[in-house]
């Protein structure tokens, strides 16, 4: 019997189509420099970190977790369906693409912004007021 490459194209197709785990991934910046995220789902993970350079009164730092914490579920999962959790509302429009970057963290927003357009079919940004943030804790 011979094989139809359309199956095996339909495959890969359906690989790389199917939905990984569902995940949370908490976001925190502080005024001082400090950042965190912890993602909450299959693994929990959190890492927390500082950002040295001026930090817009902690925009800066809420941009660096949210940037770092996507590339963590970029590479570590694949297909993840992700809920993005942040404080800062102006974030939230800066990834869904209404609000533009600043030259000061044009850096920080490509990186966001192109792990989220990547993944735009299974991935929701929110801004989170208020509530239970478990990376607030870190920070």
């Amino acid at each position: 019997m011979v094989a139809d490459l359309s199956d095996f194209a339909n495959q890969e197709i359906d690989e790389q189509n199917k939905t990984g785990p569902s995940l949370k991934l908490y976001t925190a910046g502080s005024g001082n420099g400090g950042w965190a995220y912890v993602v909450e789902g299959s693994e929990s993970e959190s890492k927390k970190g500082s950002y040295s350079e001026d930090t817009k009164r902690g925009f800066i730092p809420q941009l660096k977790a949210v940037a770092e914490g996507t590339d963590y579920l970029n590479n570590k999962y694949s297909n993840p369906k992700v809920t993005i959790y942040t404080p800062n509302e102006s974030i939230v429009g800066l990834i869904n693409g209404e609000n533009d970057p600043d030259p000061d963290y044009r850096e920080l927003y490509r990186s966001a912004k192109k792990n989220y357009d990547e993944n735009w079919n299974r991935w929701d940004i929110r801004h989170l007021s208020g509530g239970d943030n478990p990376a607030r804790d870190l920070v």
